[in-house]
C-alpha cells in the first residue's frame, strides 16, 4: 500500500452491511468534497452472505474496502491486541486526515489506534448503549465495568464525539466517559427522505385488516418476546403482525424455534432478512419497535419517512421518534398487555391513521432527514 494523502478519511464500522444502508450518503458527502473513503471492517467472507454483495456496492461507489479482523462478540485480550496493532499498521501506512468510529469496538479500538498513529481528527458516533448496557446479568454487570474503563480511555483521545440521544449523553458524561466539550448531539443516523418516499394515496387497512411491521434482528433487548406474546393477545382480531429481520451473534438472540411456533401458530408472518423494506413498509399500516433502548432506531426513521403511525416504547432513543397521541403512541416497556392495546387501539380507531401518517412524515422531514445530520457531523469534524 501507497501513503496516501491526507485527504482520506476512515469509517470504521464492524459489518459492511450497516456501512452501505446507514453511510453512503455520509460516504457521498465526503466524496463531494474531495475525500479518498476507505471503509475498515471485517472482511465479507466472515460475515453474512449479503455483504459480499455490498463490498461490490462499495467498490461501484469508488470506496476501498480494507478487511480486519475484528469479532463483534467477546473479550479475548490477545485477538483484542491483534486488532489493536492491525488498525495501528493500517493507519500508518494510509495517514488518513480523519477516522470516524461506529460501534463499540472500533470506537475503542480505532480510537486508540489513530491516537497513536498522529491521526488529525478522530470521531466516534454512539449509536446506543448495547447489550453490556440494557442486560442485567452477571457478566453484563462484570463487562460493563470493563467497557466504561475502555470508552474513558477511548473517547478521551477523540476529537468529537457523537450521540444519538440525550440520554445516552448523559449517561456517558456522568460517569465521565466523555469531556462533554467534546460531545454533539444528532437526530440519530438520519434518513434518506427521496429514497424512503411517503405515498399521500395509499390505501391503508385493506379490508379491514392492520398490517403491524417490525423490522430489526431478532433480540431480546428489541422487544421481541414482548411482540409475540402481544401478537397471541391480538389473534382473535383482524390484524397482521410481519416480522422482518435476521439471527444475530449477539448474546441476546432468541431462537428462531420461538419465531417458528409463532409462525405455525398462525399469529405471525416471518419474512427474514429482506434487502429492501420498501415494499412491507408500503404493504404496513403500522411500524412497531418494543425495544429495551436504542440510539435512535434507523428502521424507525424509515417507518417515519414512509408515513406510519409508530408504536414503540418510552425509552431513550425510542421516545425520540414519537409524540404520544400524535404520530403514534409510546408504551412502557417490557409490557405486552400494553404493546397489544395501543396497536388494538389503532385497528378499532381508524380515524387515526390519516392524520398520525401526514404527522410522521413531517417529523421525518422536520427532525431525521439525513443530509442535514450528515452536514453537521462534517461540520463538527472540520471536514
Amino acid at each position: 500500500m501507497s501513503t496516501s494523502s491526507p485527504k482520506t478519511v476512515f469509517i470504521v464500522a464492524n459489518t459492511l452491511f450497516t456501512v452501505i444502508n446507514f453511510r453512503s450518503e455520509l460516504i457521498a458527502l465526503l466524496q463531494s468534497r474531495g475525500y479518498r473513503v476507505v471503509v475498515l471492517c471485517p472482511s465479507s467472507c466472515s460475515l453474512s452472505p449479503e455483504d459480499e454483495s455490498v463490498a461490490n456496492q462499495l467498490n461501484e461507489m469508488g470506496v476501498e474496502h480494507v478487511a480486519i479482523s475484528l469479532s463483534r462478540q467477546g473479550l479475548d485480550v490477545f485477538a483484542e491486541l491483534r486488532l489493536g496493532r492491525e488498525l495501528y499498521k493500517t493507519f500508518r501506512s494510509y495517514r488518513p486526515y480523519a477516522v470516524l468510529n461506529y460501534t463499540i469496538k472500533p470506537v475503542i479500538y480505532a480510537s486508540l489506534a489513530a491516537k497513536l498513529a498522529g491521526v488529525p481528527v478522530i470521531s466516534s458516533n454512539i449509536t446506543g448503549l448495547g447489550y453490556v448496557f440494557t442486560d442485567n446479568s452477571l457478566k453484563a454487570k462484570a463487562l460493563k465495568t470493563i467497557v466504561k474503563l475502555l470508552y474513558r480511555v477511548s473517547l478521551w483521545v477523540n476529537t468529537v464525539v457523537f450521540f444519538q440521544n440525550k440520554d445516552d449523553l448523559k449517561v456517558f458524561a456522568e460517569s465521565k466517559m466523555v469531556n462533554s466539550n467534546k460531545a454533539v448531539l444528532l437526530n440519530g443516523s438520519g434518513v434518506n427522505l427521496s429514497f424512503f418516499k411517503f405515498n399521500p394515496d395509499k390505501s391503508v387497512r385493506k379490508g379491514g385488516c392492520t398490517k403491524v411491521l417490525f423490522i430489526g434482528r431478532l433480540l431480546k433487548d428489541k422487544g421481541i418476546r414482548e411482540l409475540l406474546d402481544a401478537a397471541y393477545l391480538l389473534r382473535p382480531e383482524n390484524i397482521e403482525i410481519i416480522l422482518v429481520g435476521g439471527l444475530d451473534d449477539n448474546p441476546n438472540s432468541i431462537g428462531i424455534a420461538s419465531v417458528n411456533k409463532a409462525v405455525s401458530d398462525g399469529v405471525v408472518r416471518y419474512e427474514g432478512t429482506v434487502p429492501d423494506v420498501r415494499g412491507l413498509l408500503e404493504e404496513a399500516d403500522v411500524f412497531v419497535l418494543p425495544s429495551y433502548r436504542e440510539g435512535t432506531p434507523r428502521s424507525t426513521l424509515e417507518a417515519l419517512a414512509s408515513g406510519l403511525p409508530i408504536v414503540t416504547t418510552d425509552v431513550p432513543g425510542c421516545r425520540e421518534t414519537v409524540i404520544d397521541g400524535y404520530n403514534g403512541f409510546l408504551v412502557e416497556p417490557y409490557s405486552h398487555e400494553a404493546l397489544a392495546s395501543k396497536i388494538l387501539e389503532l385497528h378499532q380507531n381508524p380515524n387515526l391513521f390519516h392524520d398520525m401518517r401526514l404527522r410522521s412524515r413531517e417529523m421525518a422531514e422536520k427532525k431525521f432527514d439525513v443530509n442535514a445530520i450528515n452536514e453537521r457531523i462534517v461540520s463538527a469534524c472540520n471536514l
